[in-house]
């Protein structure tokens, strides 16, 4: 760097040099943000990562009900005209309400205890699912909510620096 020298030619060398210090401050700070977002970018895209993957989910029937406006509950049981006519599952990546306003995700018999459906998942996110019953009165409320984070398996990278060492004996 060029020290100004202090004379009635250049009565402002010191600032002028403090200026260019700044100003080289500056840069190597702008120079370190841009690699800390293009790192930070870097990373989210490797955690925004979708695939397909697929789940299971299981659950136990009941097998009795409450008759309407009857409190408390008189367990009756689900059979005849009250019996099971579907199974409702409902799958998200945000929580689903206790009255959902869509359609369930799936729909299945009345008889069935799991479910394996095949979505594309993100890792990072979180899975929500509930599951209700269906018979000739109306549905169920719907069942506890269950939830899963996703992750996704992590391979090992490959072995480095592989050497071979031969000895030959006569």
């Amino acid at each position: 760097m060029h020290r100004y020298q202090h004379d009635e030619n250049c009565p402002n060398a010191d600032a002028l040099e403090a200026r260019q210090r700044t100003g080289k401050r500056c840069l190597i700070i702008l120079a370190a943000m841009l690699v800390v977002m293009l790192v930070s970018a870097w990373l989210g895209v490797v955690q925004a990562q979708t695939v397909p993957g697929s789940m299971t989910l299981r659950w136990t029937l009941p097998t009795t009900g409450c008759t309407i406006g009857v409190t408390p509950c008189d367990s009756r049981p689900l059979t005849g005209t009250a019996a099971l006519q579907a199974v409702h599952v409902w799958i998200s990546t945000s929580p689903i309400p206790d009255s959902p306003s869509g359609a369930p995700t799936l729909t299945l018999s009345a008889t069935a205890t799991t479910a394996t459906h095949t979505l594309q998942v993100t890792a990072g996110q979180t899975l929500y699912a509930r599951v209700s019953v269906r018979n000739p009165s109306g549905d169920s409320p719907l069942s506890n909510q269950v939830t899963r984070l996703i992750t996704l398996p992590v391979l090992p990278n490959m072995p480095t620096n592989v050497t071979i060492e031969l000895t030959i004996t006569p």
